[in-house]
């Protein structure tokens, strides 16, 4: 063993420990992996064949599978896919007596994070179960923020829609006013009402635009907004996106500016 080697944390946990399961027929591999890798500080699982494997794994949360290629009951390479299936980021390191390139290749096809030959030093395989496990705590992360981005999205939906209705109360009983439906209006208060139908229409664009966004965002799309045309150009050159919705009435640069310079650059278009 490793001195003072020490596992990552099981995935989407900061403090349990990382679960593997070691599939394989010879009981002293077995027994060699689960002594080697709990000292390790793992939890190690094991299993005699690819059926009594799956079986447990639909029980257990298991982060590293250690497989090998020739059993009884269930091929490695079949054990692989019904872990894939249970599991899309259950990692699997297949364990092969003989190498071949057609074993290898079709690991890859069905998910196998990597495979490693027979006879290796039990270091080499450690060094594979910590790169997988890393790889599927990241996947794991990836997907958690994905879920977090969703909530937000549905939250601002939610916040804008109900920003919305009072927003278009308020102008809309602000153009009453103006129509004099309530009675007269002087200067002054004619101004003043302008005022805030101006700013009552700014205010609900912003609304508009953050529950488009919000939509797109619930939808998969990453999306940006620029509120005049210098910025959009700049946000533009420096990222050009896919597609590109533009108004063009926009302060500072008009959207005909921007869209001249967007037909100018090749690389923007």
């Amino acid at each position: 063993m490793m001195d003072n080697e020490q596992p990552p944390a099981a995935a989407g946990s900061e403090t349990a420990k990382p679960r593997i399961m070691v599939i394989d027929d010879e009981l002293g591999f077995r027994e060699l992996a689960a002594y080697e890798f709990g000292a390790r500080g793992y939890e190690v699982v094991t299993a005699a064949d690819g059926q009594t494997a799956v079986l447990k794994a639909g029980n257990k949360d298991i982060d590293v599978v250690i497989s090998d290629m020739a059993m009884p009951k269930l091929s490695g390479l079949d054990t692989l896919t019904a872990m894939k299936n249970l599991d899309p980021k259950i990692e699997v390191i297949m364990v092969t007596g003989f190498a071949t390139l057609e074993n290898a290749v079709e690991s890859m096809k069905r998910g196998a994070y990597d495979f490693i030959t027979k006879p290796f030093q039990i270091e080499d395989l450690a060094r594979l179960v910590s790169r997988a496990l890393e790889k599927r705590r990241l996947a794991l992360q990836v997907d958690e923020l994905k879920e977090i981005n969703r909530f937000k999205s549905e939250f601002l939906a939610n916040m804008s829609h109900e920003l919305r209705t009072p927003m278009n109360a308020i102008l809309g009983y602000t153009s009453l006013h103006l129509d004099r439906i309530y009675g007269p209006v002087n200067e002054k208060q004619e101004e003043a009402l302008k005022r805030v139908e101006a700013g009552g229409k700014n205010l609900l664009q912003l609304i508009n635009g953050i529950l488009d966004l919000s939509k797109l965002a619930a939808e998969g799309y990453s999306a940006d907004t620029a509120a005049t045309g210098r910025e959009a150009l700049a946000k533009i050159t420096a990222a050009p996106p896919d597609v590109l919705f533009l108004n063009l009435t926009l302060p500072e640069v008009s959207g005909f500016e921007v869209l001249a310079a967007v037909e100018k650059n090749p690389e923007l278009k």
